[in-house]
């Protein structure tokens, strides 16, 4: 009780204690909810962690295995991550700063970022942290505008990049 010091004294007993009774209750119960908020983030945290790790193990069990007098150069998965992302660089590179297939690069990497930091990695939560609270408050507005900000900039996007061949507002000369 001795918490609540911003009470005055001009006001009444009665009004006082009920006062103190009623932010006390509150901010335990906002306590209470963040904890079952925790346990509940956490627990969908490792379900989701769970079921990668067995789609990844079935996939590794169900893969044809290369012969050893297989010419085939065997690629690693971050190998072919690279390629791919290389390519994509390199096409989106070449557009101004502000433009769709810009935003469609930065939409998707801050979202699966996002995603990656939520799900993925094994880090300690820690409510009471303002810097957790803002990551997490982050996080969850990256993942929120994933699939708008995805599927828009990246169409409009891989229009300007990829132009269709039958257009006939196109001249000779383009």
């Amino acid at each position: 009780m001795a918490d609540h010091q911003w009470l005055s004294d001009e006001t009444p007993e009665a009004e006082q204690q009920l006062i103190k009774a009623g932010v006390t209750t509150v901010a335990r119960l906002v306590q209470s909810a963040g904890e079952v908020l925790g346990l509940s983030a956490m627990a969908a945290r490792n379900v989701i962690a769970d079921t990668i790790v067995t789609r990844q193990q079935n996939l590794a069990a169900t893969r044809i295995p290369i012969v050893e007098a297989s010419p085939v150069v065997e690629a690693t998965y971050d190998e072919v991550v690279e390629v791919t992302n290389g390519f994509f660089e390199g096409i989106v590179d070449v557009f101004p700063y502000e433009s769709n297939p810009n935003r469609c690069r930065t939409n998707f990497t801050v979202g699966y970022d996002a995603f990656s930091r939520l799900f993925l990695e094994d880090r300690t939560i820690d409510f009471a942290s303002a810097s957790y609270q803002e990551d997490l408050v982050t996080d969850v507005s990256y993942l929120l505008k994933l699939p708008f900000g995805v599927s828009y900039s990246c169409y409009w996007g891989f229009s300007t990049v990829i132009k269709n061949p039958v257009d006939d507002t196109l001249s000779e000369e383009d």
